[in-house]
């Protein structure tokens, strides 16, 4: 027994001395002044290890015998360094030689090798642009670009907002500025539209210059990138370099581009599909409100589907606690005096919508000759919504030259008209469609709301321009999109 003891004491000793022979170590990584994330942090000769953190930050348990730390990480030179008797570490790593030198624009268009800037930069190519298009070249940096953030507006023609490692400001303009072969321009929203409900609605700048035009963009992130610009751009830079006719073969070049896409809503809600709208298990349309059922015709068809009930039309209401959707005979705002059978639309959500389409025509001709080269480009896009009359047309003209005059004394022009607009904007808020909707009720056949003007029944002191299966809350959106309409068109130079 006494044996026994003595090998338990001995083992939990032993035990201890294991746990006590272990070194907490922590540190930071950076490379080119910014925090290293998902560097790994291994103690030579064991299997113990790590990777940074968001902040670049590492912590381990080393055992107490390790010597060195060995980094690494992709693109990056391995390094190794002695632990003598430190627990903290601050230290910077380096891009590895063995890459290859990597070209890109920085402010006023100077060119340097990114390895040799003391900032962050980014660079995207115009060909990664063009294979995933948006109408709003910037969209196609989502994904592309680390620490940038993009919202868009889900309409034709729309803009975007767009911020670079986060806002920086809780009331001001956190977009970063656009520059485009030199030429500084302010983000698109970066001065409010007066009146405007969404300003992400109207576009503008960055949003309307076509993919087909475009050679590179390069964002730059930080003050120290950004100093050349000044205060405004505090947010961060994204240059864009438009093509021209350089690079090419000698003589004249003609390229032809079409893009088309076409969209429809991918996720459908769930709904149920029990009771139809309307209150105290009653779903009745009367007169597109709450009216009390009078007329000798009404009154029995009601009497038929409700012995008990209150004789009230329940149209007056956009909730759904109205009957059973069994088939009972009920009047619709569709049937006039007549009734029909109440039973659910499962369709009815994908009957509101349009399938949408974005058709891009691009044609360019360039010429590289010995003393310089040009490029005129033609775009068109033409987009139609997912929503009912809701497009967007751009016609972008681009002409860009380099022509050496002497030796001594050169001349580059790079400039773009565009002309822009929609017959209709409108970005209604659309809370019927989905909670307050009722599932007895067609989008479809609001759609057609015209054929049934005749047989629709209102309040006498109730004047409606259009037939809608209630009164009292909602319009009739596609009344709304065919009437009440948001137009505009717009034109823009831009050059130097």
């Amino acid at each position: 027994m006494k044996q026994k003891l003595y090998t338990l004491i001995f083992s939990l000793t032993l035990f201890g001395s294991v746990l006590s022979a272990q070194t907490a170590i922590s540190g930071k990584l950076i490379a080119e002044g910014e925090p290293l994330i998902g560097a790994t942090v291994v103690a030579k000769g064991t299997s113990i290890g790590t990777i940074t953190d968001f902040d670049g930050g590492f912590s381990l348990q080393v055992p107490a015998d390790a010597s060195t730390l060995v980094l690494s990480y992709t693109g990056y030179e391995t390094q190794e360094v002695p632990i003598n008797n430190q627990t903290y570490f601050e230290l910077e790593m380096s891009v590895s030689d063995i890459m290859l030198d990597e070209i890109v624009v920085t402010s006023l268009g100077i060119k340097r090798e990114k390895k040799a800037l003391g900032y962050a930069v980014q660079d995207v190519d115009a060909s990664e642009l063009v294979e995933s298009r948006s109408s709003n070249v910037v969209n196609g940096l989502s994904g592309r670009v680390a620490n940038i953030q993009i919202s868009s507006a889900a309409v034709p023609g729309g803009g975007s907002q767009v911020t670079i490692r986060g806002n920086g400001s809780l009331l001001g303009n956190n977009q970063p500025l656009y520059v485009i072969d030199g030429v500084p321009m302010e983000g698109d929203f970066a001065q409010p539209i007066d009146g405007a409900g969404d300003n992400n609605v109207y576009g503008g700048g960055i949003s309307e210059i076509s993919p087909d035009n475009i050679a590179s963009i390069t964002v730059l992130k930080g003050a120290n990138a950004a100093a050349l610009y000044g205060s405004r751009a505090a947010n961060g830079v994204i240059l864009v370099t438009t093509k021209d006719g350089s690079g090419g073969k000698k003589g004249l070049t003609v390229d032809y581009n079409l893009n088309a896409t076409v969209e429809r809503p991918f996720v459908t809600p769930e709904f149920q599909d029990t009771y139809g709208g309307g209150n105290g298990y009653v779903s009745w349309y009367a007169d597109g409100r709450n009216g009390g059922i009078t007329d000798p015709l009404a009154l029995e068809q009601f009497r038929a589907a409700y012995p008990n009930a209150t004789t009230n039309g329940t149209s007056g209401v956009d909730e759904s606690w109205g009957a059973p959707m069994d088939g009972r005979l009920v009047r619709h705002w569709w049937s006039g005096e007549e009734v029909a059978p109440l039973v659910p639309v499962p369709d009815t959500w994908s009957n509101f919508w349009e399938t949408g389409s974005t058709i891009n025509n691009t044609i360019a001709i360039s010429s590289n000759y010995e003393t310089g080269n040009f490029r005129f480009a033609f775009g068109n896009t033409d987009q139609q919504g997912l929503m009912y009359n809701n497009d967007f047309k751009r016609n972008n003209f681009r002409f860009n030259i380099n022509q050496d005059l002497t030796d001594k004394l050169k001349v580059k022009v790079s400039s773009e008209y565009i002309k822009s607009g929609s017959n209709n904007r409108q970005q209604p808020v659309l809370w019927e469609i989905q909670s307050w909707h009722n599932r007895h009720v067609d989008w479809g056949l609001l759609k057609d709301y015209e054929d049934y003007m005749d047989v629709h029944i209102t309040r006498a002191d109730d004047s409606y321009p259009y037939a809608n299966w209630q009164h009292s809350f909602a319009l009739n959106r596609f009344y709304e999109q065919d009437v009440l309409t948001d137009s505009n068109e717009k034109d823009r130079l831009v050059g130097n």
